[in-house]
């Protein structure tokens, strides 16, 4: 299974008005409806870049996981819940770890979900890899 997100409905909003007109992307704004990832690292590992992974996931796509605490990755890795997303088990296909080179190594596609307060040193961390 290849992993896909769409944008399908993205191109086509429809307004409001008695008309019902459509709009579309402009001619120079590139079609995403097909673009297919197979690798996906979600950079960050609170709740929301918890729920991003499980939905790459769900999506078909090889996932991993990236968190900056080390306990929390052993946590993780050991009950498969995250401390910051109790309410939600990871399954085992969503690779988890602290190491920015294991997460990035062979991905097609990056995430970052973290604060913005970090967002700029964690973006230039990411550089390296």
């Amino acid at each position: 299974m290849r992993c896909q997100f769409s944008s399908a409905n993205i191109g086509n909003v429809q307004h409001s008005s008695s008309t019902s007109k459509s709009s579309t992307f402009p001619e120079d704004h590139p079609d995403t409806s097909s673009v297919r990832f197979r690798n996906i690292c979600v950079i960050g590992g609170g709740a929301w870049g918890t729920a991003l992974a499980l939905s790459a996931d769900r999506a078909g796509c090889r996932t991993t996981l990236w968190i900056r605490e080390p306990n929390a990755v052993r946590e993780v890795q050991q009950t498969r819940i995250n401390p910051f997303l109790r309410a939600i088990a990871l399954p085992e296909s969503v690779h988890v770890t602290s190491s920015l080179r294991e997460a990035l190594r062979g991905t097609d596609c990056v995430m970052l979900a973290v604060p913005s307060q970090f967002l700029r040193i964690t973006a230039r961390s990411c550089e390296e890899f």
